[in-house]
């Protein structure tokens, strides 16, 4: 279990070689023919931590697969509210990034299926809604999320909340409202070390984070570290140097 609690860690803080390398060992484990039998949240957590980082590798097809798979296996734990909300957030984020439509929308209706009224499926509803142009209903939809009425089983879930209220608030051209939705993500991110959501926010997001880049005060070295951890990805194209204190 620690294993994997760091190739999760490794994961949330952009590192995909070293999440894959920590995850190898569990991963071959979890699929010998000897293995005894293991509980289906360990396949499940494993399957989408290592998809998750194969889509970051560049890997689509395999670690999307490998994220389907682990959605097979929450689907049989589905009380285990946690794991099926990692999974559903972290199969949502992957398959939206390489542009698979099909299963954003079959992941979308699985966590609302099984998560019920939770902060997660809340989230991917409010998703939903804005691929579908309706903002106004994805506000409403994500209003719980923000104001923690809906609780969410993951802490990065209120970073991509946040994140999704400064895509809407650009998108009506609020911008105060954007840039304090956007501080917000970047205080979640000190706090959590979670450097993945805004590292994979949409290009328009990273853009306002750029332009107050240096005016942020404490934050600046948090949006400093989401930029570095874009470029590594190959996601970016700001240039960012790393000062050694903030490294």
């Amino acid at each position: 279990m620690s294993t994997m609690l760091g190739a999760y860690g490794a994961l949330l803080r952009v590192e995909p070689g070293r999440c894959l390398e920590l995850v190898a060992d569990v991963h071959a484990f979890l699929h010998s023919r000897s293995r005894p039998r293991v509980p289906n949240a360990m396949v499940a957590i494993c399957g989408a931590v290592r998809g998750a980082a194969l889509v970051d590798s560049g890997e689509h097809e395999e670690g999307i697969e490998e994220l389907r798979v682990a959605r097979a296996c929450a689907d049989a734990i589905a009380a285990a509210t946690d794991v099926v909300a990692m999974v559903a957030l972290l199969e949502h984020g992957a398959a939206t990034a390489v542009g698979r439509h099909d299963v954003v929308r079959a992941v979308t209706g699985w966590a609302e299926r099984v998560l019920g009224a939770g902060g997660e499926a809340a989230l991917l509803r409010a998703h939903r809604l804005t691929g579908l142009g309706r903002d106004r209903a994805a506000a409403a939809a994500l209003a719980p999320v923000l104001d923690e009425s809906a609780a969410t089983a993951l802490p990065w879930a209120q970073i991509e909340a946040f994140l999704l209220d400064c895509r809407l608030a650009l998108r009506a051209e609020r911008l105060p409202r954007a840039r304090r939705s956007l501080a917000r993500a970047l205080e979640l991110t000190a706090d959590t070390g979670a450097l993945r959501p805004l590292a994979r926010a949409p290009a328009e997001i990273v853009d306002l984070m750029v332009r107050h880049l240096g005016g942020l005060g404490a934050l600046d070295p948090a949006a400093v570290r989401v930029l570095s951890a874009r470029q590594a990805l190959g996601l970016d194209r700001h240039p960012v140097t790393l000062t050694a204190r903030e490294r």
